[in-house]
């Protein structure tokens, strides 16, 4: 370990609390102010980096929102101002590697400190050895406290290495297209969006992206084809491992998958096949 000085031990002492209890979450959700395009840039990366689940979804009406929020949220008043609501699956969710899963998820709490407030974060727990879902979660609420500090440094709208060198090693290749880390948050409806890792280009064509999910889940998967559809998006490519779960879904338009990890060979074939 680093040195670390004693003024910080009771920062990353609080944090670490934090970190063990996500360590038995089964479900995390995230509200926040939809932020500014560098920051939410930031977060994204961080939750692809540490290759967690996640989803976006409308954010709830808590019972105790006041009549204009709720005549907002159901169309009878103004609009509500628009709120990132994310959905992050927790360890005890996910079937293959749920400790690794843990303790990634544990890993990108201090990344979500780097934000300036209000947000929250609410997730369910499974506490105890048994962790039977019989049992009443218990619930985690966190939000923005002076003893709550990230010990991560704010490298902004950071890259990845690993993202770094699959561009690097497309790039190297013979091929009309060039690859670049995406930079771009593509809006769709609802206050959601399309994430994406890569961006592809050639010359005199419109840029195609590509969305890597580390954890392949049937229903994540198919959930996400479905938005893609749903947006009319004919430049957007899904890729992910597969698994017998994603193998059961055939080979939907869209989704390019893999035995081991992404390689640049069959991503360039998949963009040769699009449609002009």
């Amino acid at each position: 370990m680093e040195p670390l000085p004693p003024a910080a031990l009771p920062y990353r002492y609080n944090v670490a609390q934090v970190q063990g209890l996500l360590l038995r979450a089964e479900r995390v959700e995230l509200t926040a102010p939809w932020p500014a395009p560098r920051r939410l840039r930031q977060l994204m990366r961080y939750l692809k980096f540490y290759r967690l689940l996640f989803r976006e979804a409308p954010p709830p009406t808590p019972p105790s929102a006041g009549p204009a929020r709720r005549r907002a949220a159901t169309g009878a008043g103004p609009p509500a101002e628009p709120e990132l609501h994310l959905v992050i699956d927790g360890p005890l969710s996910v079937l293959e590697s749920a400790t690794r899963y843990g303790l990634e998820l544990a890993q990108f709490f201090p990344a979500l400190l780097l934000w300036e407030p209000p947000w929250r974060l609410e997730a369910e727990l499974r506490l105890g050895r048994s962790q039977s879902r019989a049992q009443s979660p218990a619930r985690l609420c966190v939000e923005p406290h002076p003893w709550l500090r990230s010990h991560y440094p704010d490298h902004g709208q950071w890259i990845p290495a690993d993202v770094l060198r699959f561009v690097a090693a497309f790039n190297a290749g013979a091929s009309p297209w060039r690859a670049a880390a995406a930079e771009a948050l593509l809006a769709l409806p609802d206050n959601r969006c399309l994430v994406p890792d890569f961006e592809f280009r050639r010359p005199g064509a419109a840029p195609v992206y590509l969305e890597h999910l580390a954890y392949p889940d049937a229903a994540a998967v198919a959930a996400r084809l479905e938005q893609i559809a749903a947006a009319g998006r004919r430049d957007y490519l899904l890729a992910c491992r597969a698994v017998p779960s994603v193998k059961a879904l055939g080979q939907p338009p869209g989704l390019l998958t893999f035995r081991r990890s992404l390689l640049p060979g069959p991503v360039r074939e998949a963009l040769q096949r699009l449609p002009p």
